[in-house]
C-alpha cells in the first residue's frame, strides 16, 4: 500500500524531462610532465609492497623424444650421458648430442606446461623440493597423446619470494 504523497511523488518525478548537455574529456597521461630515474626510485622504495612477488624457479630441461620400439635404447642414452650431470656440463650436454634444450625463467609452482610440452607437473614439484640450485633432476618420462618425451631438467636458480626488481616495477610506476 502506497500512501497519496508517496504515490504522487512518484508520479512527478516519473514525468521530469531534462536535456543535459556534457563534455567528455579524455584521460592520459601526461606527456608534458618528466618524471626523473630519482623520483621513480623514491616512489618503488616507499611503495614496494605494490610489487610483490611469489617464489619461482629457472631451469633449464632436455626433451628426447622416444616411441616404442627405440625406448630403451634412448633411455639408456640419456641415463649415461646425464646421470653424473651437474649445472655446469648440463648444456653443452644437450647441445653436443643434438637434444631440444631450452630454459624457463620465473616458472611457477603452479606450472603445468613448458613450452610446448604437457604434463609435467613431476618435474615442476621436483623443482620445488630441490633446495640446491645446481641440481640435476632424474629422467622423467612425459606422454603429451601420441608423444612420448623423456626430460631432464636442471635447477638454475631459486627466485625467493620478495618485491619485483625496480627495473620490472618501473614500467607499471611511469
Amino acid at each position: 500500500f502506497a500512501n497519496s504523497l508517496l504515490m504522487e511523488e512518484e508520479i512527478k518525478n516519473s514525468n521530469n524531462v531534462f536535456d543535459v548537455e556534457f563534455v567528455m574529456v579524455p584521460f592520459g597521461a601526461d606527456t608534458t610532465v618528466a618524471v626523473s630515474d630519482k623520483e621513480i626510485e623514491e616512489y618503488y622504495n616507499a611503495h614496494k609492497n605494490l610489487f610483490p612477488v611469489s617464489e619461482t624457479r629457472d631451469i633449464e630441461y632436455i626433451v628426447v623424444e622416444f616411441n616404442d620400439e627405440n625406448e630403451d635404447a634412448v633411455f639408456a642414452q640419456v641415463d649415461s650421458l646425464f646421470n653424473d650431470a651437474d649445472i655446469e656440463n648440463f648444456s653443452q650436454l644437450a647441445v653436443d648430442n643434438g637434444f631440444f634444450h631450452d630454459t624457463i625463467s620465473n616458472m611457477s609452482m603452479f606450472a603445468n606446461s613448458f613450452g610446448s610440452y604437457a604434463n609435467v607437473e613431476n618435474i615442476v614439484k621436483w623443482a620445488y623440493k630441490e633446495e640446491n640450485a645446481g641440481a640435476v633432476s632424474e629422467i622423467y618420462t612425459v606422454n603429451d597423446g601420441d608423444e612420448n618425451y623423456f626430460i631432464v631438467a636442471a635447477l638454475s636458480k631459486i627466485n625467493p619470494e620478495g618485491y619485483a626488481p625496480l627495473e620490472q616495477a618501473k614500467a607499471f610506476i611511469e
